[in-house]
C-alpha cells in the first residue's frame, strides 16, 4: 500500500471527524442564541453590564411590556437613560439596534420559550387565566395561617407604617396601603430612597416597616433593614426570592411564589400575585379585629 495515501486517508479521516463531532454544537449554539428569549439574553449577561445598562435591564425585565409598545425616547426617559444608550445596550447583547431588540421582546411576549405554544386548540387567554389559577392556589401552601396570623398582628398593633416599594412593586405597596385604609390602619407607602434611608432615625420599636421586593435589583434594602433592625424597627419583606443578604436582619420574611421567573409566559406580572397575598392580609386584619371586639 502507498504510505502517502495512507496518511491522507487518516487526515481526512479525523477532519472528518472533527467537522461532524463540532458542527452540530455549533447549530446549536446559534440556534439558542437566535430563539433565546431577551429578557433570558439581558438575565444571563446581567454581571458583564456597567451599572447604566443594570439599570437599563431592570427596568426592562420590570416593565417588558411598556417596553415592547412604548417609543425609545419614552422607555429612555423612564429607565433615567438615553436613547444612545439603549441603542449600545441592545447591541451588547446580539441585536443591530433597539428596533430588532425591541420587535424580538414583543414577540417573545405572545410565544412560550420562543415557539408557539404546544397546545395551539387552547385560546390564549384561557392559558394565562390557567397560569395565573395556579400560582394563587400556590398561595395556599407557600403561606402557613401562622404568619398571616403574625404579620396582622404586627400590623394591628403598630403605631406608623412604613411600606416601600420601587417600580411595580410600588404599586403593591400602594395597593396595601389603600387596602389598609379602607378597615381604618394608617400606613404610607414609599418609593423614595431619601426617605427610606431617613426611617431607621425617625421610627422606633412601636412602628413597622413593610417591604415588597422581588429580588431587590435596586440593592437598596440591606443597609436600610440592617440599621432598622439595630434600632429595634420590626421589618416585615414580601419578596419572591428565597434568601436576600439582609433575610436575617428581617422580623418577618415572607416568600411568595413567582409567576413571571418560574412561568413560560415571561410577560407575566408578579404584582398580580402580591395584590392577592394583600386580600389574604386584610382577611387576617378583619379576622382579629372580630376576636377582639367580642
Amino acid at each position: 500500500s502507498n504510505p502517502l495515501w495512507a496518511k491522507f486517508q487518516r487526515f481526512f479521516g479525523l477532519l472528518f471527524l472533527f467537522i461532524f463531532e463540532t458542527f452540530p454544537s455549533i447549530i446549536f449554539l446559534k440556534e439558542e442564541k437566535i430563539f433565546m428569549n431577551p429578557l433570558d439574553r439581558i438575565q444571563s449577561n446581567f454581571e458583564n453590564f456597567t451599572k447604566t445598562e443594570q439599570e437599563i435591564a431592570i427596568y426592562i425585565i420590570n416593565n417588558p411590556l411598556e417596553t415592547a409598545r412604548k417609543d425609545i425616547n419614552t422607555i429612555a426617559k423612564s429607565a433615567h437613560s438615553s436613547k444612545s444608550a439603549l441603542i449600545r445596550f441592545s447591541q451588547k447583547i446580539g441585536y443591530s439596534g433597539f428596533a430588532e431588540f425591541r420587535f424580538d421582546l414583543s414577540r417573545s411576549l405572545v410565544t412560550v420559550n420562543g415557539q408557539e405554544t404546544a397546545d395551539e386548540n387552547k385560546p390564549q387567554i384561557h392559558a394565562i387565566a390557567d397560569a395565573y389559577c395556579q400560582y394563587i392556589q400556590q398561595l395556599k401552601t407557600a403561606i402557613l395561617p401562622e404568619e398571616l396570623e403574625q404579620l396582622a398582628q404586627k400590623i394591628e398593633k403598630s403605631n406608623r407604617i412604613k411600606i416601600f416599594g420601587f417600580d411595580r412593586t410600588y404599586t403593591s405597596a400602594m395597593q396595601l396601603r389603600l387596602r389598609l385604609a379602607k378597615i381604618g390602619y394608617d400606613g404610607e407607602a414609599v418609593n423614595n430612597v431619601a426617605l427610606m434611608v431617613d426611617f431607621p432615625e425617625i421610627l422606633n420599636k412601636n412602628d413597622l416597616i413593610i417591604i415588597f421586593t422581588i429580588r431587590d435589583n435596586h440593592k437598596q434594602y440591606a443597609p436600610i433593614v440592617t440599621e432598622a433592625h439595630s434600632a429595634g424597627i420590626p421589618v416585615i419583606c414580601i419578596t419572591m426570592t428565597p434568601n436576600l443578604k439582609f433575610k436575617k436582619h428581617c422580623d418577618q420574611y415572607i416568600c411568595l411564589p413567582s409567576i413571571s421567573k418560574e412561568m413560560d409566559y415571561s410577560f407575566l406580572d408578579n404584582q398580580a400575585i402580591f395584590i392577592v397575598f394583600i386580600e389574604m392580609i386584610l382577611g387576617s386584619l378583619a379576622t382579629l379585629s372580630r376576636e377582639n371586639h367580642r
